[in-house]
C-alpha cells in the first residue's frame, strides 16, 4: 500500500484498466490488472506504459497533515505544465 501511494504521489495516479474497470498496480517490471476474468481466472493484462491521471488528496486529510497540503501545492505546480 505504501509503495502504491508513494508512486501516485510522485508520478500521478494510474488510470483504471478500461476493459475491466479495475485499477492497475506496479509489479516489479510492469503494471498489472488486479481484476478477474472469471471466478477462478485472474486477468493477465499488463503494460509497461500506463496512463496517469491527477492525484487528489482529500481536503480532510490535507488539513490533518500539514506536509500533505504543502506537497499538494508543489505537485499541483509541477504537473500544471504537463
Amino acid at each position: 500500500l505504501i509503495d502504491t501511494v508513494a508512486d501516485c504521489m510522485a508520478f500521478r495516479a494510474l488510470e483504471d484498466y478500461p476493459e475491466r474497470g479495475v485499477f492497475l498496480i506496479f509489479n516489479y517490471t510492469c503494471y498489472r490488472c488486479t481484476g478477474d476474468v472469471t471466478e477462478r481466472t485472474k486477468c493477465s493484462y499488463s503494460t509497461r506504459t500506463a496512463t496517469r491521471k491527477r492525484f487528489d488528496i482529500p481536503d480532510d486529510i490535507k488539513s490533518e497533515y500539514d506536509a500533505l497540503e504543502i506537497l499538494s501545492i508543489l505537485l499541483g505546480c509541477l504537473f500544471c505544465f504537463i
